[in-house]
């Protein structure tokens, strides 16, 4: 029995033996660095590379390895490098192993191979891979680009605070025990006054305690209350109220917390079927009330606001000035711009060999260059913390850059540094900004550089508002065609101008930007009640819709957005409470209209 067992091990071995001569011991498929494969634009002094071995046969394992970084391809595949040999290193460490060699040049592609010992002595090769180093650099002060923005022209691109005051209750309405405020405003909408779309922005102040009842904010447009909700002066609060306005008068009451020397800022935009944008705005022509108790008395929007208890609101100042320097987010709130559409024309005459863009922003951005997107990432360049710093991407745009007549362009929005996060509005800024710079190296060895700077044109166009949170806004009636490709026409374009962009640090992207993944289509299509359908993608998820479509000219199209339907089979936002998360479109009339948010994105 002992006898037959150590034979059978024996012919195992022997088996053993003959598959690892045929097959080989290890292999190396692939070299990361950074835990990248083959990263653009690295800023790390000391770049790590990882690798994974590989071996058909059980048990087999490295003993050593070398690393070989050069930048001549052929000279690595002969195992010889111009830049950094590590030598046979006896160790079987695979992961972020780190580069010893000289200092790495900015901007410069290094070549990169790995060379295995098994066990047995046996020797395993990579294929050659590369990394290519960024700017190396985080001073701003480097960067030749400047940072650019654009300025808002008229009602439509305004923010919608502006104009408006700040209204508290007057004094004599005031005493050590009062606890709510109330405010009142008739206005009229004429019959020829078609309103399209209609939206309320409201400040108030608050302690921070949104559970107490008596620190909500309570909004009736006419004979609709609005969902109560808490929120503070340096959170802004965006409400639709289209389907509330109505022909002839019309009544805005709005209930708020009492504190001394606060008060709250609204500003109703109405957005007319003939283009025009109307405010009505707080100021002291808006009427107060105020109370002891916790709640106004019951049928207080009964009573005529011409007369007692009502009396004219006192106003604390216009939006933009400080008004209590203990808390400069008092005044310091605002809503959305539209999306800046920003271009430059260049010219290039020699051959191209090799071009690279570094972009960033203080927002978000998409770039293009003579209409093509510059790379599949969205939402660039992330979110950091923008009182530290900043990241850029790096992109190989090559292929996309021709000889004669070039533009490049990008899209600006406001992202997490000017728009609404969930601790907030406006952290970090007011106004967004975009810093690149394109590098042209031709076959003789020269180089040009397209820079950001007072040099380039502005407008706004489709994208009249978006929010990482509210959601996008789309017009395609106000669609700029080729507005970024060569040859067109963008001298009734505005100037941009240069923001004071504080921000420290402009640091490589380290990780890869968001992009899309996955396509699902809609499982069911119900429709609870004329002209609502609902879309069951059978999937949570986050992201955002593609959705095409035929319709006249104006149409407009909303998108909510939930995860589950109520018991009525109608879509269920209770749980969204005050957040808008909506999209909406207008349709130009296309052959078919295809609608898909660029700075937004929900979870649903």
């Amino acid at each position: 029995m002992s006898y037959r067992f150590a034979c059978f091990s024996l012919c195992a071995f022997a088996a053993l033996v003959t598959q690892t001569s045929a097959w080989g011991a290890l292999k190396v498929p692939q070299v990361t660095v950074e835990q990248r494969v083959m990263p653009l634009g690295l800023d790390a002094t000391q770049p790590r590379f990882s690798w994974i071995a590989t071996s058909p046969v059980r048990g087999a394992r490295q003993t050593a390895y070398q690393v070989l970084v050069g930048t001549d391809t052929n000279a690595l595949r002969k195992a010889q490098a111009n830049v950094w040999d590590s030598g046979k290193v006896d160790s079987a460490e695979n992961v972020l192993v780190p580069y010893g060699g000289p200092a790495l040049s900015p901007r410069t592609r290094y070549f990169v191979r790995v060379l295995l010992w098994d066990e047995r002595g046996g020797v395993a090769t990579s294929p050659v891979s590369w990394f290519e180093t960024g700017l190396m650099t985080s001073d701003p002060s480097a960067w030749k680009a400047q940072w650019i923005g654009l300025r808002p022209a008229n009602d439509n691109e305004r923010r919608p605070f502006v104009g408006a005051r700040w209204v508290a209750p007057a004094p004599l309405l005031v005493s050590g025990k009062t606890k709510r405020m109330a405010f009142a405003k008739h206005f009229d909408v004429a019959p020829a006054e078609k309103v399209i779309a209609a939206d309320l922005f409201f400040a108030g102040p608050s302690n921070g305690r949104p559970w107490e009842p008596e620190m909500e904010h309570k909004i009736h447009i006419n004979e609709t209350a609005l969902r109560p909700f808490s929120s503070n002066t340096a959170d802004p609060r965006r409400l639709t109220v289209t389907s509330f306005i109505t022909p002839g008068k019309n009544r805005i009451w709005i209930e708020a917390p009492f504190f001394t020397a606060k008060g709250i800022i609204a500003s109703l935009r109405l957005e007319l079927a003939d283009g025009r944008v109307r405010f009505i705005q707080t100021d002291k022509s808006w009427v107060a009330r105020t109370t002891e108790g916790k709640a106004m008395p019951e049928k207080w929007r009964q009573d005529a606001p011409e007369k007692a208890p009502f009396v004219p609101s006192a106003e604390l100042g216009v939006f933009g000035e400080v008004i209590d320097a203990k808390e400069p987010a008092f005044a310091g709130i605002d809503r959305l711009l539209p999306v800046a559409q920003l271009r430059k024309s260049f010219a290039v005459g020699k051959a191209v060999t090799k071009a690279r863009l570094y972009a960033t922003a203080a927002g978000v951005y998409e770039m293009t260059i003579n209409g093509f997107a510059v790379g599949p990432e969205v939402l660039s360049p992330g979110w950091t913390d923008y009182s530290r710093r900043v990241l850029y991407q790096t992109y190989d745009v090559t292929k996309l850059v021709r000889r004669g007549p070039n533009a490049i362009a990008a899209l600006l929005a406001d992202g997490w540094y000017a728009g609404r996060t969930g601790m907030g509005q406006h952290l970090w800024g007011f106004e967004k900004a975009l810093r690149a710079q394109l590098i042209l190296t031709y076959a003789d060895g020269s180089e040009d550089v397209i820079t950001t700077d007072g040099s380039w044109r502005g407008n706004t166009g489709a994208i009249r508002a978006s929010d990482l949170l509210d959601g996008e806004e789309q017009d395609m009636r106000l669609d700029t065609p080729n507005w970024n490709t060569p040859g067109f026409d963008d001298q009734k374009w505005r100037a941009v101008f240069v923001p004071p962009v504080g921000i420290p640090r402009i640091e490589a992207a380290t990780a890869p930007s968001a992009k899309e993944i996955e396509v699902l289509r809609a499982r069911a299509v119900t429709s609870p009640e004329p002209g609502v359908q609902i879309f069951d993608l059978a999937q949570n998820m986050v992201g955002v819709i593609r959705l095409r479509f035929v319709a006249p000219r104006g149409t407009r199209v909303t998108i909510r957005y939930g995860e589950m339907l109520d018991k009525n089979g109608k879509l269920f936002t209770d749980n969204l409470r005050t957040a808008r998360v909506v999209d909406e479109y207008i349709a130009g009339g296309r052959v078919q209209e295809v609608f898909q948010p660029k700075f937004s994105f929900h979870g649903f």
